[in-house]
Protein backbone atom coordinates (compact mmCIF):
# COMPACT_ATOMS: atom_id res chain seq x y z
CA UNK A 1 0.00 0.00 0.00
CA UNK A 2 1.63 3.08 -0.87
CA UNK A 3 0.89 6.15 0.92
CA UNK A 4 0.62 10.16 -0.96
CA UNK A 5 1.90 12.35 1.99
CA UNK A 6 3.00 11.85 5.47
CA UNK A 7 -0.24 12.93 7.15
CA UNK A 8 -1.96 9.67 5.32
CA UNK A 9 0.79 7.29 6.75
CA UNK A 10 0.69 9.29 10.86
CA UNK A 11 -3.28 8.25 10.24
CA UNK A 12 -3.35 5.01 9.78
CA UNK A 13 -0.69 4.55 12.93
CA UNK A 14 -3.29 6.29 15.38
CA UNK A 15 -5.89 4.47 14.08
CA UNK A 16 -3.78 0.34 14.88
CA UNK A 17 -3.01 0.65 18.62
CA UNK A 18 -1.85 -2.85 18.73
CA UNK A 19 0.74 -3.04 15.84
CA UNK A 20 2.36 0.45 17.38
CA UNK A 21 2.70 -1.40 20.85
CA UNK A 22 3.93 -4.20 19.41
CA UNK A 23 6.27 -3.00 17.52
CA UNK A 24 7.27 -0.43 21.20
CA UNK A 25 7.41 -3.54 23.46
CA UNK A 26 9.82 -5.54 20.57
CA UNK A 27 12.26 -2.03 20.99
CA UNK A 28 12.27 -2.15 24.79
CA UNK A 29 12.99 -6.21 24.57
CA UNK A 30 15.53 -5.35 21.73
CA UNK A 31 17.27 -2.68 23.51
CA UNK A 32 17.97 -4.76 26.77
CA UNK A 33 19.08 -7.76 25.42
CA UNK A 34 23.03 -7.55 24.84
CA UNK A 35 24.31 -7.07 21.58
CA UNK A 36 27.54 -9.32 22.59
CA UNK A 37 27.25 -12.26 25.13
CA UNK A 38 30.19 -11.95 27.78
CA UNK A 39 32.90 -14.80 28.40
CA UNK A 40 31.17 -14.94 31.68
CA UNK A 41 27.43 -15.87 30.51
CA UNK A 42 28.88 -18.29 27.77
CA UNK A 43 31.24 -20.17 30.67
CA UNK A 44 27.31 -20.13 33.34
CA UNK A 45 25.36 -21.25 29.79
CA UNK A 46 27.43 -24.33 29.04
CA UNK A 47 29.31 -25.13 31.82
CA UNK A 48 26.71 -28.23 32.77
CA UNK A 49 27.27 -29.71 29.32
CA UNK A 50 30.80 -30.64 30.12
CA UNK A 51 30.91 -33.42 32.83
CA UNK A 52 32.90 -36.54 33.49
CA UNK A 53 30.84 -38.80 31.61
CA UNK A 54 31.70 -37.40 28.39
CA UNK A 55 35.03 -38.01 28.18
CA UNK A 56 35.41 -40.76 25.65
CA UNK A 57 38.35 -42.96 24.80
CA UNK A 58 40.72 -41.94 22.07
CA UNK A 59 39.62 -42.84 18.25
CA UNK A 60 40.17 -46.44 17.97
CA UNK A 61 43.08 -47.30 15.14
CA UNK A 62 43.06 -50.53 13.44
CA UNK A 63 46.33 -52.62 13.59
CA UNK A 64 48.46 -53.00 10.80
CA UNK A 65 48.98 -56.90 9.49
CA UNK A 66 52.34 -57.72 9.36
CA UNK A 67 52.34 -60.31 6.09
CA UNK A 68 55.19 -63.54 6.70
CA UNK A 69 55.43 -63.11 10.79
CA UNK A 70 53.75 -66.94 11.65
CA UNK A 71 50.46 -68.70 10.96
CA UNK A 72 49.33 -66.32 14.14
CA UNK A 73 49.29 -62.79 11.68
CA UNK A 74 47.38 -65.01 9.60
CA UNK A 75 49.72 -63.74 6.46
CA UNK A 76 51.95 -66.04 7.38
CA UNK A 77 53.57 -69.46 6.30
CA UNK A 78 54.72 -70.03 2.50
CA UNK A 79 53.11 -67.97 -0.24
CA UNK A 80 51.61 -65.06 2.45
CA UNK A 81 48.24 -64.28 0.78
CA UNK A 82 49.86 -63.99 -2.49
CA UNK A 83 49.88 -67.36 -4.30
CA UNK A 84 52.47 -69.36 -5.81
CA UNK A 85 54.26 -67.56 -9.06
CA UNK A 86 53.43 -64.22 -10.79
CA UNK A 87 54.69 -60.76 -11.25
CA UNK A 88 52.46 -59.94 -8.25
CA UNK A 89 53.85 -62.91 -5.75
CA UNK A 90 57.49 -60.86 -6.02
CA UNK A 91 58.59 -57.75 -4.84
CA UNK A 92 55.86 -54.78 -4.27
CA UNK A 93 54.09 -56.43 -6.71
CA UNK A 94 53.90 -53.01 -8.66
CA UNK A 95 56.18 -52.17 -12.24
CA UNK A 96 57.92 -49.46 -11.76
CA UNK A 97 57.34 -45.81 -12.11
CA UNK A 98 57.17 -45.01 -16.04
CA UNK A 99 55.98 -48.78 -17.14
CA UNK A 100 53.72 -48.86 -20.48
CA UNK A 101 52.60 -52.22 -20.59
CA UNK A 102 56.25 -52.96 -22.34
CA UNK A 103 56.28 -50.65 -24.80
CA UNK A 104 59.17 -47.98 -25.12
CA UNK A 105 57.97 -45.77 -22.20
CA UNK A 106 57.61 -41.99 -22.51
CA UNK A 107 61.04 -41.09 -20.85
CA UNK A 108 62.76 -43.32 -23.27
CA UNK A 109 61.20 -41.80 -26.05
CA UNK A 110 61.98 -38.36 -25.73
CA UNK A 111 65.35 -37.50 -26.32
CA UNK A 112 68.12 -35.90 -23.66
CA UNK A 113 68.79 -32.16 -23.69
CA UNK A 114 71.71 -30.62 -21.85
CA UNK A 115 73.72 -32.12 -19.25
CA UNK A 116 74.42 -31.76 -15.37
CA UNK A 117 77.69 -30.69 -14.11
CA UNK A 118 79.23 -32.71 -11.35
CA UNK A 119 81.69 -29.69 -10.50
CA UNK A 120 79.01 -26.88 -10.40
CA UNK A 121 79.00 -25.17 -7.16
CA UNK A 122 75.60 -23.22 -6.27
CA UNK A 123 76.60 -20.55 -3.77
CA UNK A 124 73.07 -18.77 -1.67
CA UNK A 125 73.35 -14.86 -2.45
CA UNK A 126 73.86 -12.23 0.56
CA UNK A 127 73.35 -9.06 -0.38
CA UNK A 128 74.64 -5.51 1.16
CA UNK A 129 71.62 -4.66 1.73
CA UNK A 130 70.61 -7.30 3.73
CA UNK A 131 73.15 -6.20 6.00
CA UNK A 132 73.05 -2.82 6.21
CA UNK A 133 69.26 -3.59 7.19
CA UNK A 134 70.57 -6.01 9.91
CA UNK A 135 72.85 -3.36 11.55
CA UNK A 136 69.59 -0.80 11.50
CA UNK A 137 67.63 -3.13 13.29
CA UNK A 138 70.10 -3.75 15.92
CA UNK A 139 70.36 -7.77 14.98
CA UNK A 140 73.80 -8.19 14.27
CA UNK A 141 76.64 -5.93 15.40
CA UNK A 142 79.18 -4.49 12.87
CA UNK A 143 82.40 -4.96 15.57
CA UNK A 144 81.49 -8.65 14.98
CA UNK A 145 82.56 -11.04 11.96
CA UNK A 146 80.37 -12.12 9.54
CA UNK A 147 80.68 -15.82 8.75
CA UNK A 148 78.52 -18.29 7.54
CA UNK A 149 77.36 -19.17 11.25
CA UNK A 150 76.43 -15.42 11.79
CA UNK A 151 74.89 -15.27 8.64
CA UNK A 152 72.59 -18.84 9.14
CA UNK A 153 71.88 -17.71 12.79
CA UNK A 154 70.41 -14.51 12.08
CA UNK A 155 68.62 -15.46 9.62
CA UNK A 156 70.19 -13.21 7.19
CA UNK A 157 70.11 -16.50 4.84
CA UNK A 158 67.36 -18.43 5.91
CA UNK A 159 68.27 -21.59 4.40
CA UNK A 160 71.48 -22.91 3.49
CA UNK A 161 71.56 -26.59 2.38
CA UNK A 162 75.05 -28.82 2.51
CA UNK A 163 73.55 -31.01 0.15
CA UNK A 164 72.78 -27.97 -2.38
CA UNK A 165 74.99 -25.40 -1.82
CA UNK A 166 78.89 -24.60 -1.57
CA UNK A 167 78.48 -21.66 0.64
CA UNK A 168 77.42 -18.05 0.92
CA UNK A 169 78.69 -15.29 -1.64
CA UNK A 170 78.11 -11.87 -1.04
CA UNK A 171 76.34 -9.39 -3.70
CA UNK A 172 77.18 -5.81 -3.91
CA UNK A 173 73.45 -4.45 -3.96
CA UNK A 174 74.07 -1.26 -1.51
CA UNK A 175 71.03 1.04 -0.08
CA UNK A 176 72.58 4.56 -0.08
CA UNK A 177 69.89 5.73 2.59
CA UNK A 178 71.51 3.54 5.18
CA UNK A 179 74.96 3.78 6.64
CA UNK A 180 77.67 1.16 6.00
CA UNK A 181 80.01 0.65 8.78
CA UNK A 182 83.61 -1.01 8.48
CA UNK A 183 82.92 -4.63 8.29
CA UNK A 184 85.02 -7.84 8.71
CA UNK A 185 83.45 -10.34 6.55
CA UNK A 186 84.37 -14.01 6.09
CA UNK A 187 82.52 -15.94 3.54
CA UNK A 188 82.77 -18.11 0.39
CA UNK A 189 83.12 -15.76 -2.64
CA UNK A 190 82.47 -11.92 -3.16
CA UNK A 191 81.33 -10.35 -6.83
CA UNK A 192 83.12 -7.52 -7.60
CA UNK A 193 81.25 -4.66 -6.73
CA UNK A 194 80.38 -5.98 -3.34
CA UNK A 195 84.52 -6.86 -2.39
CA UNK A 196 85.17 -2.72 -3.66
CA UNK A 197 82.04 -1.71 -1.62
CA UNK A 198 83.03 -3.28 1.55
CA UNK A 199 86.81 -2.32 1.24
CA UNK A 200 85.75 1.31 0.50
CA UNK A 201 84.04 1.82 3.40
CA UNK A 202 87.17 0.72 5.71
CA UNK A 203 86.21 -2.93 5.87
CA UNK A 204 88.76 -6.25 4.52
CA UNK A 205 87.15 -9.42 3.38
CA UNK A 206 88.37 -12.88 2.90
CA UNK A 207 86.97 -15.70 0.72
CA UNK A 208 87.39 -18.81 2.93
CA UNK A 209 86.78 -22.68 1.60
CA UNK A 210 84.59 -25.10 3.15
CA UNK A 211 83.94 -28.67 1.75
CA UNK A 212 81.10 -30.34 3.61
CA UNK A 213 82.36 -31.33 6.50
CA UNK A 214 83.71 -28.14 7.30
CA UNK A 215 80.37 -26.30 5.84
CA UNK A 216 78.05 -28.73 8.56
CA UNK A 217 80.42 -27.67 11.23
CA UNK A 218 80.17 -24.10 10.52
CA UNK A 219 76.51 -24.36 10.44
CA UNK A 220 76.01 -26.88 13.72
CA UNK A 221 78.70 -26.15 15.90
CA UNK A 222 77.32 -27.47 18.58
CA UNK A 223 77.65 -30.73 17.07
CA UNK A 224 81.20 -30.40 16.88
CA UNK A 225 82.15 -29.54 20.93
CA UNK A 226 85.81 -30.52 21.98
CA UNK A 227 87.39 -33.52 20.60
CA UNK A 228 84.63 -33.79 18.12
CA UNK A 229 85.65 -30.74 16.63
CA UNK A 230 87.44 -31.25 12.75
CA UNK A 231 90.41 -29.69 11.61
CA UNK A 232 89.15 -27.29 8.49
CA UNK A 233 90.58 -29.12 5.13
CA UNK A 234 91.81 -26.84 2.75
CA UNK A 235 91.07 -27.25 -1.08
CA UNK A 236 91.89 -30.16 -2.99
CA UNK A 237 91.17 -29.24 -6.71
CA UNK A 238 93.49 -26.96 -8.82
CA UNK A 239 90.63 -24.75 -9.78
CA UNK A 240 89.85 -23.80 -6.18
CA UNK A 241 93.60 -23.71 -5.21
CA UNK A 242 94.21 -21.15 -7.84
CA UNK A 243 91.11 -19.20 -6.81
CA UNK A 244 91.86 -19.07 -2.83
CA UNK A 245 96.07 -18.42 -3.66
CA UNK A 246 94.39 -15.60 -5.81
CA UNK A 247 95.08 -11.77 -4.17
CA UNK A 248 92.85 -10.35 -6.61
CA UNK A 249 90.06 -13.13 -5.44
CA UNK A 250 90.57 -11.83 -1.85
CA UNK A 251 91.56 -15.77 -0.56
CA UNK A 252 92.55 -16.84 2.73
CA UNK A 253 95.66 -18.41 1.05
CA UNK A 254 96.95 -15.60 -0.99
CA UNK A 255 98.99 -14.53 2.50
CA UNK A 256 103.00 -15.22 0.87
CA UNK A 257 103.36 -17.15 4.28
CA UNK A 258 100.05 -18.67 4.29
CA UNK A 259 100.33 -20.06 1.23
CA UNK A 260 103.76 -21.43 1.48
CA UNK A 261 102.63 -22.96 4.51
CA UNK A 262 99.68 -24.43 2.98
CA UNK A 263 102.10 -26.03 -0.17
CA UNK A 264 104.57 -27.11 2.31
CA UNK A 265 102.17 -29.02 4.38
CA UNK A 266 100.86 -31.23 0.88
CA UNK A 267 104.41 -32.16 0.03
CA UNK A 268 105.02 -29.66 -2.37
CA UNK A 269 108.51 -27.78 -2.07
CA UNK A 270 108.44 -23.85 -3.53
CA UNK A 271 112.27 -23.98 -3.97
CA UNK A 272 112.35 -26.98 -6.79
CA UNK A 273 111.19 -25.54 -9.89
CA UNK A 274 109.86 -27.89 -12.48
CA UNK A 275 111.31 -27.01 -15.92
CA UNK A 276 109.39 -26.31 -18.74
CA UNK A 277 110.03 -29.67 -21.08
CA UNK A 278 110.28 -31.88 -17.76
CA UNK A 279 112.62 -33.36 -14.90
CA UNK A 280 112.93 -31.27 -11.50
CA UNK A 281 116.08 -28.57 -11.54
CA UNK A 282 117.06 -26.73 -7.93
CA UNK A 283 116.09 -22.92 -7.94
CA UNK A 284 119.76 -21.68 -7.51
CA UNK A 285 120.58 -23.23 -10.95
CA UNK A 286 117.48 -21.91 -12.44
CA UNK A 287 118.76 -18.62 -11.25
CA UNK A 288 121.85 -19.01 -12.21
CA UNK A 289 121.11 -19.54 -15.51
CA UNK A 290 118.94 -16.68 -15.72
CA UNK A 291 121.20 -13.99 -14.82
CA UNK A 292 123.88 -15.99 -17.45
CA UNK A 293 121.05 -15.46 -20.03
CA UNK A 294 120.47 -12.16 -19.28
CA UNK A 295 124.11 -10.82 -19.51
CA UNK A 296 125.32 -9.67 -22.55
CA UNK A 297 127.51 -11.58 -24.95
CA UNK A 298 131.71 -10.22 -24.64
Amino acid sequence: MLFRSFAGAAALLKAAPIARASTSRLGRVARTLPVRPSPLTLQQRYSSHVTIDHLAPPRPKKQRRRIGRGVGSKRGGHTVGRGHNGAKARGTGNPYRGFEGGQTPLYRRLPKRGFKNPFRKAFRPLNIETIQQWIAQGRFDPKETLTINKAVSTKMVNWLSVNSHTGIKLTGRVNRDLPLPPLTIHLSRFTESAAKAIIKAGGTVLSVYHNRLALWQELHPDKFEGARRVKVAGPTRRKDIEFYTNPAKHGYLSDPAVKDAFFRERGWNPDIKRSRFGGIRNTSQVESEEEGAKQPAA
